[in-house]
């Protein structure tokens, strides 16, 4: 009996031995597959964001510069240059260049702009000035709030303009030309609300829930606009490339009606 029970005890030992052996071998092949797991999904998400930055500039930044949609860029460009130009004279030269970077891609495009407002506003401006003491002034948190307040009272031409004036003070808010880009899907100038979203993709955001609302409403407008394959290719590429997009785009109710699309299997 004693015996036995010393050969158990040395099998269990030799057994605690082999385990206590393998042990660290164990944790290096689990640290090793975690690793190689990470380094999957993250070349897998860098991929999807590189294809998702071909499709910007197909579906949307190529296009904001080409055609119709380059005219209307262009007299909204001029529009609000020449407003801002006949506030501040030559003060608001810089508001004009950042116009200029938000609204165009092209260096060459943008100095072209940028001599015109300087050749055919500045030089009048100075030999005529203008009086805005009659003139109300608000800031952008105004024209901000006043927008929101439009889009829940559905009213959304008149958000879309708030927004616009918001754009206008500062040109280079992403989060604002997308808030003006849906506030146009949902008033139906599907063309006015491209050219919006194309500006908010263009410029581009360091927030993520912008980002993921620019993913959203840019494939929205795809759809409004009769492009529903695009429309859900880019919404699904969106969800592979911005991480937690596709819980947001599953409560979008508005995003599965416009594009007739089902996230939720």
């Amino acid at each position: 009996m004693s015996t036995l029970n010393t050969e158990s005890k040395i099998k269990i030992t030799e057994l605690i031995m082999v385990f206590i052996a393998t042990l660290p071998m164990g944790v290096a092949n689990i640290w090793i597959t975690k690793n190689q797991n990470d380094e999957k999904l993250a070349f897998d998400r860098q991929n999807a964001k590189s294809i998702l930055s071909i499709q910007n500039k197909e579906l949307f930044i190529k296009s904001a510069e080409q055609g119709l949609n380059s005219q209307k860029l262009d007299i909204d460009f001029l529009r609000t240059s020449y407003e801002e130009c006949q506030k501040d004279g030559e003060l608001s030269i810089g508001k004009i260049k950042s116009y200029a970077d938000a609204y165009y891609s092209s260096s060459e495009k943008k100095k072209i702009m940028i001599a015109k407002i300087q050749e055919n506003c500045l030089s009048k401006n100075n030999n005529q000035p203008v009086d805005n003491q009659d003139k109300p002034t608000y800031n952008i948190e105004h024209y901000k709030s006043l927008g929101f307040e439009y889009l829940q009272n559905k009213k959304f031409l008149e958000a879309a303009e708030s927004f616009s004036q918001a754009t206008q003070m500062t040109p280079v808010d992403a989060s604002l030309w997308n808030q003006k880009a849906y506030a146009q899907f949902r008033a139906g100038n599907y063309t006015d609300a491209m050219n919006s979203i194309s500006i908010a993709l263009r410029i581009g955001s360091d927030s993520d829930k912008v980002r993921k609302y620019m993913a959203i409403n840019a494939a929205k407008i795809l759809c409004a606009k009769g492009d529903v394959d695009n429309g859900r290719n880019y919404i699904q590429q969106s969800i592979n490339a911005i991480p937690d997009l596709m819980p947001m785009a599953k409560k979008d109710l508005e995003l599965g009606s416009t594009c007739k699309i089902d996230l939720s299997k």
